[in-house]
């Protein structure tokens, strides 16, 4: 194998080189080979519609495990930009807000449906029967919609990479459907990386922005978290559950 240039993100699940111009992603024996093709195919999805996003290049066999090679664009994520204190806030809360209502305006046929997906992560959530049938119900009750979703679009997700829109990169939760679900996807990642104060900003210049309800997305919050519990870390997996209950009280008030 060529050597790696240099790792360019590191989670408990999946490793990020650098070679050259390309980048490759590795993960951990707890992604199938069809998780890997499904965010392959996300990411070329995408890239046919015209999303900023990094270029499919093809899929390798990397230690009898299946990687994503991809373009590498350079530039620093909005992550760095918010943690430099350069810039306010609410200027890079904007920046994710135009980001996404831009991945939200193209076309998501070639991507899976929102409801299907989340169905089959709630299932492998390991929260209780009752708990996952009281989730289902909930996401049965609203909207599908047929926006493109991001389903993780992070500060962390965003390079700004000075060749216009920021790009967009990890499309392994990408789906078909509502954007308030999508919205509530960003907020929950917002909330366990950057605070609650942040993640409120951000919902409320969202939903200026887009013109979605604020009760409808924080409607999905518990939803979308329960989706994420299935191969996330202990710490995430934690902050998750107490997203989860807290989000299922109010909820019942």
């Amino acid at each position: 194998m060529i050597r790696a240039d240099r790792v360019i993100a590191f989670r408990s699940d999946r490793t990020v080189y650098q070679y050259g111009n390309r980048c490759v992603k590795v993960y951990t024996r707890s992604h199938s080979d069809v998780d890997v093709l499904r965010e392959a195919m996300n990411l070329a999805a995408a890239g046919e519609a015209g999303v900023p996003a990094p270029r499919f290049i093809e899929i390798a066999r990397q230690e009898e495990r299946l990687s994503l090679v991809m373009e590498y664009v350079p530039g620093e994520t909005l992550a760095m930009r918010m943690a430099s204190g350069r810039y306010t806030p609410d200027s890079c809360l904007r920046i994710l807000t135009q980001a996404q209502l831009l991945i939200q305006a193209a076309d998501a046929s070639c991507f899976s449906g929102q409801r299907e997906e989340l169905r089959k992560k709630i299932g492998r959530s390991g929260l209780e029967d009752t708990v996952k049938r009281e989730l289902t119900e909930r996401m049965d009750g609203m909207e599908e919609g047929d926006a493109l979703c991001h389903g993780d679009l992070s500060p962390e997700n965003l390079i700004l990479s000075g060749r216009g829109s920021p790009v967009a990169a990890d499309w392994k939760q990408a789906f078909r459907g509502s954007r308030e679900a999508d919205a509530a996807a960003a907020w929950l990642s917002l909330d366990m990386a950057q605070g609650r104060e942040a993640a409120m900003a951000y919902l409320e210049i969202y939903c200026r922005a887009s013109g979605a309800d604020r009760e409808t997305v924080m409607r999905w919050v518990p939803v979308m978290a329960a989706s994420r519990l299935a191969g996330s870390f202990r710490r995430e997996k934690e902050m998750l559950l107490e997203l989860l209950g807290a989000s299922r009280k109010d909820g019942e008030q």
